[in-house]
């Protein structure tokens, strides 16, 4: 009668297990293991239990796995390898089975009604704030204001000047403090008398609420007789010439 001798054939232990036997055997807990290599327990477990997909990502396990297995004195590129084979074994057995046991995780965006909804209001709040702010803007900028005649720093012997200029409708004017009237269109003009010397014009124009524009015009007169005085003619003519520089 042939006799048979039964030899047992041992299965070799797979990543987790070597890693939580590897723990136990040097009485560690998962505490004391994610307080030393500072890697969370919950991941430690993962690792532990060949739970690959609580993992983030390939590239934050094999970083893990390798720290995870020097700190127990293990070979992690003995490691990284079965881990790699063990993962082969179960996409190949996956793809048998029509359906996947590890998967990567993905982050989906789903353009629900909801969604949809919530971007237009977002929209029509941002467009309502923008034309706010706009509108605010507008009411309490300082007005436009301009000085066409006379040009700043003009010379002349003249007893009296027009002032000439241009503003927005529905301003309130002021030169010198002295309230002008403007056309609709924001026209206004405003004869004014002149002392001999240097003559200062302070030009204002505001709006309800906004703040106030003010342009300074400076005028210089000069005496009939002077004029004929070459010497203050020079002095006019170096007068005007700082005048142009100025404005």
């Amino acid at each position: 009668m042939t006799s048979f001798i039964y030899k047992q054939i041992r299965t070799q232990k797979s990543v987790a297990e070597r890693l939580k036997e590897k723990r136990l055997n040097l009485n560690l807990s998962i505490e004391k293991i994610s307080q030393l290599i500072n890697i969370s327990t919950k991941y430690l477990s993962a690792l532990e239990n060949g739970e690959y997909d609580k993992i983030p990502g390939e590239i934050y396990l094999k970083q893990w796995l390798k720290k995870y297995a020097l700190l127990l004195e293990l070979d992690p590129q003995e490691l990284l390898r079965n881990y790699q084979k063990e993962t082969k074994l179960q996409l190949n057995f996956s793809d048998y089975q029509g359906k996947t046991i590890f998967k990567p995780k993905k982050v989906l965006f789903y353009f629900t009604p909801k969604t949809f909804r919530n971007l237009i209001v977002g929209l029509i709040i941002f467009i309502f704030l923008f034309y706010l702010g706009w509108e605010v803007k507008k009411i309490i900028e300082p007005p436009i204001l301009q000085i066409k005649e006379p040009k700043n720093f003009t010379v002349t012997t003249n007893n009296k000047i027009i002032i000439k200029g241009q503003s927005e409708p529905e301003v309130s004017l002021w030169i010198n403090n002295q309230l002008v009237l403007a056309s609709p269109y924001g026209d206004f003009q405003k004869e004014v008398e002149l002392l001999p010397g240097l003559n200062t014009f302070q030009i204002s124009a505001k709006k309800k609420y906004s703040q106030k524009n003010t342009i300074i015009l400076s005028i210089i007169k000069t005496n009939d007789s002077s004029v004929n005085n070459k010497e203050n003619k020079s002095s006019l003519s170096l007068i005007n010439k700082i005048g142009s520089i100025l404005t």
